[in-house]
């Protein structure tokens, strides 16, 4: 028998109490100060083989617009978009939520079809306070009728539904504006979700229930509960880009590292009467998206809104496109980056950057007496540490950030619209890995709460080329601000063996089995290292499931000293396994 415990997962209180992390930690709100600075040219190619039998083919656009708010800006010039070949027709048209919309058709298509679509842009993300004088709640009445539409409940955001009204009543109980309204919904969906890329339904309702789910499901969740909290709210689709920005905390004691796949991301925007529409990821970003974000459409919900990058064909027999090559690239000519915490909150329970609302000064209070604290008892002696022989240790468990997807895809399934008709639509999918057997070292923290004796370490890895050398995992203890003193190294694997398809990763396992390696209930760190020529990389998910917020770390190869002061949003997907001893 053995005992998977995850985060969030519940297998009875005898096996829950086997192995258990909590990933509270450092979690808190960064309030930012500074600049964000980019410029960059973009290049979407999507390449796709036509076999014989399809009567038409259609491929959507959505152009990027410039956008300009009170923290992010995205200018956006010169766009055009090549295709091979030359559609027979072009459409354009702008939907009921101010997106342009460009339709190629092709008749009777062979061989290859090829769209780039390609644009420059400029943007930039001030941090600084924005002041938000709307009370809450807002009077509906007095909304727009183009922003009245974001408080209408739709079939992803279910807002009208009567668990979502519930709930978001009792999160705003007492706001008095509508930031403190805000803030409080938006800090409820961050700690009451993990993530992961496979989630089983996408919207609002499903996401609360599951606990879970990508990109789609924390926008669907926060806009329908917003909505039903009387705040207009409305989904975004977009890019991100791969390139990491950083913010100084402390002096360079820390310096947290924001970094997201490239590739297609949902995230949301808020409507504020005296601001306009304020842009917020409710997995990371509060008041603002960093200039890695690209703004491409927006709508109720990404049912609403699903036509960016859309194919449609029609065809007599069970003839299907191909999709051949999918690829984002990103040029940056000017980047800036000067950003530094200036101010701290311990809360939520997970990390979030945030810009600054300045809200109406309140009344001023009288400050309370001072209170005069009894002397402290003496702290109780420290327990000494339980010693336990590798023979005591006899129930098997499993334990680490164990979702990720075995394969790449980035479509949904083909789509039947009657008559011959079918439709092919882009997913929120993405490569989240990193590059190990390279010029960095990344460190991933654990914290048992009890003894455990290791059997092996897997990563979930994917390897693209190099066929010498091998690939180890070495156990540290913790060093106080990242791995400290050496306990244990795995038996290593030939890189040749790691034999994964394309688009495919898998558990590649690193035994410990024979060392007698026990771990106490305290922070540990795994960092895997290498020899030869291996392309070798590991994947990761946005945000903690298992590990404290300050839990992954990364330094240059070479560094010398200790310093593990690069700190990531994200966790790399590992299992341990191993006995603990059940008295």
């Amino acid at each position: 028998m053995v005992a998977s415990i995850v985060r969030r997962l519940s297998l009875g209180v005898i096996l829950c109490a086997v192995l258990l992390v909590s990933p509270a930690g450092q979690a808190r709100t960064l309030f930012l100060d500074g600049l964000l600075s980019s410029s960059f040219h973009v290049k979407d190619t999507t390449v796709i083989g036509m076999p014989s039998g399809i009567e038409q083919f259609s491929y959507f656009l959505v152009p990027p617009p410039s956008v300009d708010t009170k923290t992010t800006k995205q200018a956006v010039s010169n766009f055009r978009y090549v295709a091979a070949p030359p559609p027979a027709s072009v459409q354009e048209r702008t939907d009921a939520y101010g997106n342009r919309i460009l339709t190629l058709t092709w008749q009777a298509p062979s061989g290859q079809v090829q769209v780039l679509e390609e644009y420059d842009v400029k943007a930039s993300v001030e941090f600084v306070p924005v002041p938000v004088a709307t009370l809450y709640p807002l009077p509906p009445k007095a909304l727009p009728s183009d922003i009245a539409v974001y408080l209408k409940p739709s079939e992803q955001a279910q807002s009208d539904h009567e668990e979502i009204r519930t709930l978001a009543a009792d999160l705003v109980k007492g706001a008095a504006t509508e930031g403190e309204a805000v803030t409080r919904i938006l800090h409820w969906v961050v700690d009451h979700l993990y993530y992961t890329l496979e989630p089983a339904a996408y919207d609002a309702l499903s996401t609360k229930h599951e606990g879970k789910g990508n990109c789609q499901n924390y926008t669907h969740l926060a806009v329908a509960l917003l909505r039903a909290a009387g705040v207009p709210a409305r989904m975004v689709r977009g890019r991100t880009l791969g390139k990491p920005w950083e913010v100084d905390e402390d002096n360079g004691r820390r310096r947290w590292t924001a970094r997201w796949a490239e590739g297609r991301h949902a995230w949301l925007e808020v409507y504020y009467p005296d601001q306009g529409w304020l842009m917020y990821d409710s997995q990371a970003y509060h008041s603002f998206v960093s200039t890695r974000f690209i703004r491409v459409e927006v709508g109720p919900d990404n049912k609403a809104v699903h036509t960016d990058g859309l194919l449609s064909w029609r065809t007599r027999g069970a003839a299907q496109p191909k999709i051949l090559d999918v690829r984002l690239e990103a040029e940056f000519f000017q980047d800036r980056d000067v950003v530094k915490a200036q101010k701290v909150e311990k809360v939520p329970q997970k990390l979030i950057y945030a810009a600054g609302l300045v809200t109406p000064t309140a009344r001023p209070v009288p400050p309370p007496p001072p209170v005069i604290a009894p002397p402290k008892p003496p702290a109780p002696p420290v327990p000494a540490e339980r010693v336990l022989r590798p023979e005591q240790f006899n129930f098997p468990v499993v334990f680490g950030n164990l979702e990720f997807p075995r394969e790449i895809k980035l479509f949904e399934p083909v789509k039947a619209e009657g008559g011959g008709q079918f439709t092919l639509e882009r997913n929120y999918m993405v490569e989240t890995a990193e590059y190990i057997t390279g010029d960095t070292l990344y460190a991933q923290a654990l914290e048992p709460d009890r003894p455990v004796l290791v059997k092996d370490f897997s990563l979930a890895l994917h390897r693209f080329g190099g066929e010498s050398g091998e690939l180890w995992v070495e156990l540290y203890e913790d060093g106080g601000n990242g791995p400290g003193k050496l306990v244990a190294k795995s038996r290593p694997v030939q890189a040749a063996s790691i034999r994964t398809p394309p688009s495919r990763y898998e558990w590649v396992v690193f035994s410990f089995e024979g060392q007698n390696t026990i771990m106490q209930d305290r922070r540990y760190w795994i960092i895997p290292k290498h020899s030869g020529d291996a392309i070798v990389n590991w994947f990761y998910m946005y945000g903690k499931v298992v590990s404290p917020e300050e839990g992954t770390r990364a330094r240059p190869r070479t560094a010398s000293g200790p310093e593990w002061n690069q700190i990531l949003n994200i966790e790399f997907n590992f299992r341990l396994r191993g006995l603990v001893a059940l008295d």
